[in-house]
């Protein structure tokens, strides 16, 4: 990640407690002229998302799990990041070199649809197209249609809440059960709730859930891009 201009990781840290700030008020003037001040060009979003966005939204989650915050709160601040993600939607674009099809889709019962916008505009800004499944509704059979109608390579999950994660495990199950022999793409799932257990996390939802369903657990965007761009062939053959 490479900003338009010098910044200190302290400034970033700074600009992060502001936004942050503003977006629990809720204020979502302030919210915007915050971005405006940082994002001047389209080499900057990236670094907005992953350090100013992703780490608020975060904190939230957590500040609404400790009952810091209510409902209602949660709610707007989580609206002034999708208003604030709307405003720089015209700037970004699918770049020519990664020959990548990426679907992000919900999990069972997941509302929050900001993480996975922000990540398919973070893997757009790399050269990978991706498709957005958000509805919380969405059948096995919905994604297996999508799969095998745009040549999917990779299916990535976000899941948000803690609680949800057998839901998501099932979810996939569901998922390959249906999968014809002559597509397979590689499951990757992550989001939130994989905060909890950032480590060995294949080990530990085997231990909660007799056996992990996603074929990868990543966290990052920079983990997901990094694994995305290691090779321009299919990633499965």
């Amino acid at each position: 990640m490479v900003l338009s201009k010098e910044l200190t990781e302290s400034e970033i840290a700074e600009t992060q407690v502001e936004f942050l700030s503003a977006i629990l008020k809720p204020d979502l003037t302030t919210a915007l002229a915050i971005t405006h001040q940082f994002i001047l060009n389209s080499s900057d979003i990236s670094v907005f998302w992953e350090k100013i966005i992703q780490p608020s939204m975060y904190e939230v989650g957590r500040k609404w799990e400790r009952n810091e915050i209510v409902h209602q709160q949660e709610h707007l601040a989580t609206s002034i990041c999708s208003r604030v993600i709307r405003e720089y939607e015209p700037l970004i674009h699918s770049l020519e070199g990664l020959d990548k099809q990426v679907l992000i889709t919900c999990t069972p019962f997941e509302k929050h649809t900001v993480g996975m916008k922000m990540l398919g505009h973070l893997l757009e800004l790399n050269g990978i197209r991706v498709q957005l499944a958000l509805n919380s509704k969405i059948s096995g059979e919905d994604v297996n249609l999508l799969i095998q109608q745009s040549k999917i390579d990779a299916v990535v999950f976000s899941t948000t809440m803690y609680d949800n994660l057998s839901n998501t495990e099932q979810f996939i199950e569901n998922i390959k059960a249906g999968l014809t022999p002559t597509h397979n793409p590689v499951f990757i799932s992550g989001g939130q709730a994989f905060q909890r257990i950032n480590t060995n996390t294949a080990q530990v939802l085997t231990s909660m859930f007799g056996k992990a369903a996603a074929d990868l657990y990543l966290f990052t965007a920079a983990q997901l891009i990094s694994f995305l761009s290691e090779t321009n062939e299919s990633i499965k053959q």
